[in-house]
């Protein structure tokens, strides 16, 4: 009874005074598989019911059979007790289709029949209140159908259990006819709330629930159950509080059952008041047993009860996991037919992790309808805290022949085999069902079988930054043991880029009341989140989920939910809700939007950084398994890998290691790998799968990617000494000549500290960076005069191009300084760095050398040419060319005209770097002549 699916319809009812009738369900026919809303108090929740007179007409039945309930329709109590199941109505229907469907109308069956037909003649009945001017109120109205509902549906004398058919079939005439008699109570319009705690075994609801329900051994086994129950009137929030002081009832109680025991009075006043009840569940027989304490009031007791606790015991048939106990149960020749359901109650040995179901069929003796084949419906049920029944149940519909009595009674029977997972010590609901519609008498041969091994941890955790985890197996029966496992799932989380609060929106027009709550007061807010994530390749299987709001509908804290997958291109892919499903997706960008509905933004908000998780369906990553630590180091002074299978005696532990397998290389840091393992492994000659279905859940974390290895480098014959002076030494030196180029004659130099002398000159600024350089310039000299040409250099260039360092390189006796930069663009282009720089001293002084560093693989005499106005010792009638305009005349020459003929080809170059010789030199072609001259030997 939780959930924001409670909330409106209890503002509904209680509030606005409208009635919420909804479906009971179709998940039967075990005990407390009723699903929300139906398990709210306020709504009326309806079964579905077929009598007699429907089997003929709508269903062709060849046999006239008995009132009953469908074998699908839910059952309750819910987990705390509640009875679930208001009333019962008709749950098949011949109603009209669409068009599509070809067809006008058709046969539709279940729960979702049965609460339109219920809410059908609950409209008679308010129809016929307001044609009499009569008032009515929601308390009223549910009091008047419980109370003259037919308990046995069309008095045929079929007794259908009270969780399925609720208090009885709903009697519109009897519910008109007790409006009329006691609509003007002053206590009619109150509704009474029941809140009950078990002492000493409390059940999976815990303190304040709405019934008993006692179904656990820790409740059966006792032979007496305390429960402390208070009853609380609630009137309307608007009634006046002179009502309030003025509620007075005196209330009789009055047990249904010799088994509950307590006080037969009790004086009810506005605030309240409570009693202690007695459940006596050792004077009961093996099996569900149900039973109820009705308020009456005193003064007038024909109105029917003012409100009923529920008591529901479930006494196991067998507990096998009291000490001694046998690891298996079996019922034998059951009996069945159409619509009977058979219960029983099993406690698994503590330990069992699965059980095996066998059924086998035979035809009853002295069958009056010979059953060829036979329909049957079984149910496993536990329940769990906090979860799910679909996630701890297992419900089938299976078909089986029958051997006919004419075979004799040696006759072979059929038989059915299932497995299931289960949770030792907890009790398992056993339901079996012959299909409500499958006639013949038949009976059943039952059996359970339980094993297991029961791991210390419920889910293993792999951590990517260790080689293994470990953790032990506990055997409860002799078993054998051969762990395997695999990891079939990448999962990765998502932060959602945008989150949008989206105001309620304004009614259109004079119509409707816009985004607003039951009554138009409460405004209804949408929030809105946004998520991106990229494939790299195609995945045939991608979810969707969000972890904190996926499978939970009606249980959801928000209203609404609904996320909508787009690709690239806005295009709308799938959309969901509450359910998960796999799509197929191509590598590519994609962006999911989620939209959620509430009435507090600040609820929403909360949601601003929710992650999104996109499961993504990988090629299975085998674990391997390990009883040694050393063997799952893999440690070659351990031997021989001992054999995976190993025979555990009852009661045993061991110790498991599972190695840490490396992740995909679609994995990345921060991702998980999700898949199971199994332990337990029987012979193919037994029973059943053999093992847990569906296993052990097992997480991986993928840790950083590992640092790629970096090929070794060739060891150097004459490798330098990498002591610290070395390092510091060549870091000075590099530095040093990385000055070099931004030394210009305007440099300053800081003054000395002591001044010079009267006769002596004080130096210039360039001169003394000259002298700071000079030892410096010498050693860069040397090494280029000893440099060597590149071992894939053409052999036209030559040995000294790699490094041109001549004297001054930049620093001279000059009076301007000229940088020449050629064809910047494309020699950046070609990764080769030129700078020229030249100074030229007044009076014919000699030229000082160039710089130049030039990448060798791109070599050639083609981009020689490009270099000469650079490489050449240029005498002063050339020193125009390294003026500003010098220079861009020289630049566009070079760029424009010699790069196309370059291109011609080798053989023209023979002649062009000639010509280029005589035309640049005028004059100094010896010295053009020796630069360019090949290498001597």
């Amino acid at each position: 009874d939780s959930g924001r699916s409670r909330a409106p319809p209890n503002l509904a009812v209680h509030k606005h005074g409208l009635l919420f009738v909804t479906s009971a369900g179709n998940n039967g026919p075990a005990l407390s598989t009723g699903g929300a809303p139906g398990t709210s108090s306020c709504c009326i929740a309806v079964g579905a019911y077929c009598s007699s007179a429907m089997m003929g007409p709508q269903y062709s039945l060849r046999a006239k059979l008995a009132d009953i309930q469908y074998t699908w329709s839910s059952r309750g109590p819910t987990y705390d007790g509640h009875l679930n199941v208001s009333v019962s109505a008709p749950g098949g229907a011949i109603a009209p289709v669409p068009n599509w469907t070809l067809q006008g109308r058709q046969l539709m069956n279940g729960t979702s029949m049965a609460s339109p037909n219920a809410c059908g003649g609950i409209t008679l009945l308010l129809s016929a209140l307001a044609a009499r001017g009569e008032r009515w109120s929601p308390a009223s109205i549910r009091r008047a159908i419980e109370t003259t509902a037919l308990r046995t549906p069309n008095a045929t004398g079929s007794a259908v259990e009270v969780w399925a058919l609720g208090r009885g079939l709903l009697q519109v005439g009897a519910a008109l006819s007790w409006l009329e008699e006691h609509g003007g109570h002053a206590h009619c319009d109150v509704r009474f709330e029941l809140s009950a705690t078990t002492h000493g075994c409390s059940t999976a609801a815990g303190a304040g629930a709405r019934g008993v329900y006692l179904r656990e051994p820790q409740h059966s086994s006792a032979s007496e159950v305390g429960v402390d129950v208070f009853v609380r009137p609630r009137l309307h929030e608007e009634a006046p509080n002179a009502q309030r002081v003025s509620l007075d009832v005196g209330v009789t109680l009055q047990p249904s059952a010799p088994w509950l025991s307590c006080a037969p009075f009790l004086a009810l006043t506005h605030g309240g008041k409570g009693f202690n009840l007695k459940v006596s569940p050792g004077q009961l027989p093996p099996g569900a047993h149900y039973a109820e304490v009705a308020g009456h009031d005193s003064s007038s007791p024909r109105r029917g009860p003012l409100f009923s606790l529920p008591v529901t015991v479930c006494k196991p048939h067998a507990n096998l996991a009291a000490p001694h106990a046998p690891c298996h149960v079996a019922f034998e020749r059951v009996a069945f037919s159409p619509g009977h359901i058979e219960r029983r109650f099993v406690v698994p040995p503590r330990g069992a992790t699965w059980a095996t179901l066998t059924l086998r069929a035979r035809g009853a003796p002295r069958s009056r309808e010979p059953a060829g084949s036979v329909v049957y419906m079984y149910s496993l049920t536990q329940l769990l805290p906090q979860k799910h029944i679909g996630q701890s149940s297992e419900t089938r519909r299976v078909t089986m022949g029958v051997p006919d009595e004419a075979q004799g009674a040696g006759a072979p029977a059929t038989e059915y085999v299932s497995t299931v997972a289960c949770v030792g010590g907890v009790t398992l609901e056993v339901a079996v069902a012959q299909w409500w519609m499958s006639l013949g008498e038949t009976e059943l041969d039952v059996r359970l079988d339980f094993f297991g091994l029961s791991p210390s941890v419920e889910q293993l955790t792999l951590d990517g930054r260790t080689l293994f985890s470990s953790l032990e197996l506990h055997s409860f029966r002799r078993t054998s043991v051969e762990p395997e496992g695999s990891l079939k799932t990448l999962r990765r989380a998502c932060r959602p880029l945008q989150a949008k609060l989206v105001p309620p929106a304004a009614p259109c027009g004079d119509v409707g009341i816009g985004d607003a709550g039951v009554g138009g007061k409460t405004p209804i807010y949408d929030y809105l989140l946004s998520y991106k994530f990229a494939l790299k390749e195609a995945c045939e299987g991608v979810t969707v989920r969000f972890p904190s709001l996926s499978a939970q509908l009606y249980e959801s804290g928000y209203e609404a939910q609904l996320w909508a997958l787009f690709d690239a291109h806005k295009r709308l892919l799938r959309w969901g809700d509450y359910y998960v499903d796999k799509t197929k997706l191509k590598a590519g960008e994609y962006e999911v939007r989620l939209q959620l509905r509430h009435d507090s933004p600040a609820h929403l908000e909360k949601l601003k950084d929710m992650p999104m998780v996109v499961d993504l369906q990988i090629a299975p990553v085998a674990l391997s398994f390990h009883w040694s630590r050393a063997s799952a180091l893999d440690d070659p002074a351990a031997g021989p890998k001992p054999p995976l299978r190993r025979l555990l005696e009852p009661h045993t532990r061991v110790a498991l290691h599972v190695a840490s397998p490396a992740a995909p290389a679609i994995a990345e840091p921060g991702d998980t790998l999700l898949g199971s393992a199994t332990f337990a492994k029987l012979s193919s000659e037994g029973v059943g799968a053999g093992k847990r279905p569906g296993g052990w859940p097992v997480t991986l974390f993928v840790p950083p990617a590992a640092k790629k290895e970096e090929p070794p480098k060739s060891a150097s014959k004459d490798k330098e000494d990498e002591t610290a002076p070395h390092r510091m030494e060549a870091a000075l030196r590099a530095l040093k000549i990385s000055q070099l180029v931004k030394l210009s004659p305007k440099c300053k130099c800081k003054p000395p500290k002591e001044p010079a002398s009267a006769g002596e000159a004080a130096p210039l600024p360039h001169e003394a960076a000259a002298a700071r350089y000079e030892a410096l310039l010498a050693e860069l000299r040397a090494e280029c005069a000893a440099a060597a040409a590149p071992p894939d250099a053409p052999p036209e260039v030559p040995p000294l191009l790699p490094l041109l360092l001549a004297g001054g390189a930049g620093i001279g006796a000059g009076h301007f300084r000229a940088q020449t930069n050629l064809l910047h663009a494309e020699d950046a282009a070609l990764g080769v760095t030129l700078a020229a720089d030249k100074l030229l001293a007044p009076g014919g002084a000699e030229g000082v050398d160039t710089v130049v560093l030039t990448d060798p693989k791109v070599w050639s005499a083609a981009h020689l040419l490009r270099c000469l106005t650079c490489v050449l010792r240029l005498p002063p009638p050339l020193a125009p060319l390294l003026t500003p305009a010098g220079r861009l005349v020289a630049s566009v020459f070079v760029a424009v005209v010699l790069p196309p003929l370059g291109l011609i080809g080798r053989s023209l170059e023979r002649f062009l770097i000639p010509l280029v010789r005589l035309v640049l030199t005028s004059g100094c072609a010896d010295a053009a002549a020796s630069l360019l001259a090949p290498p001597a030997a």
